[in-house]
């Protein structure tokens, strides 16, 4: 009896940790779903259970690591996606989004260094270029910026936010007619839903 009333203990427990689902990636899931809806704190809890429930369940702490990024948390992003890359260390977003988290903490040197490392996981990522080249106008280093969000265009040619922070680095450098060639052609393709 004290056996069983053990394994009853025991399993009560854990469905009280998974909620209503229970298993991590259903705990994932209605994480997703409260992240859709704008309940972001709902969401971190969700995450965190399924981490709980599986310490080693990438997708939760990537998942995480967005709505930590959202609240502006950079210190829990950086945590949550430094773990998605020993997870994962071939997660090329990931490297992305801690980038990002670096950036809002002002580590500009951290933050190029891992959109570099995403580029050599995946060189046809675009999002690292302009994550990158968006780090290199914070730093003032514009001619790598142009660089950069040029061969995002490149990779992506309807990438409106690349033709965005482009225009924004050619009119800091005084190039207006370039920059303007860019704001307009980022005006049509988001006329154009892309």
């Amino acid at each position: 009896m004290k056996r069983l009333f053990s394994r009853v203990a025991r399993l009560l427990a854990v469905t009280l940790l998974a909620g209503c689902g229970g298993s991590a990636l259903d705990a994932c899931t209605e994480g997703d779903g409260h992240f859709r809806e704008g309940d972001i704190d709902a969401s971190i809890d969700c995450y965190t259970r399924a981490i709980r429930l599986d310490p080693d369940l990438a997708r939760a702490y990537y998942q995480r690591g967005l709505a930590h990024q959202y609240r502006r948390n950079a210190e829990k992003a950086v945590a949550d996606f430094t773990q998605v890359i020993r997870l994962e260390p071939d997660n090329s977003d990931a490297y992305v989004h801690l980038s990002k988290a670096l950036e809002m903490q002002d580590d500009l040197d951290s933050s190029i260094k891992r959109c570099s490392e995403a580029i050599a996981l995946d060189p046809q990522n675009v999002k690292p270029y302009v994550q990158r080249g968006s780090v290199y106008i914070d730093m003032g280093e514009l001619d790598k910026a142009v660089d950069d969000l040029t061969m995002a265009i490149r990779l992506a040619p309807t990438c409106v936010d690349a033709y965005h922070l482009r225009a924004r680095a050619y009119g800091e450098m005084g190039k207006p007619d370039q920059a303007d060639a860019d704001s307009a052609t980022a005006k049509q393709l988001s006329s154009a839903g892309m």
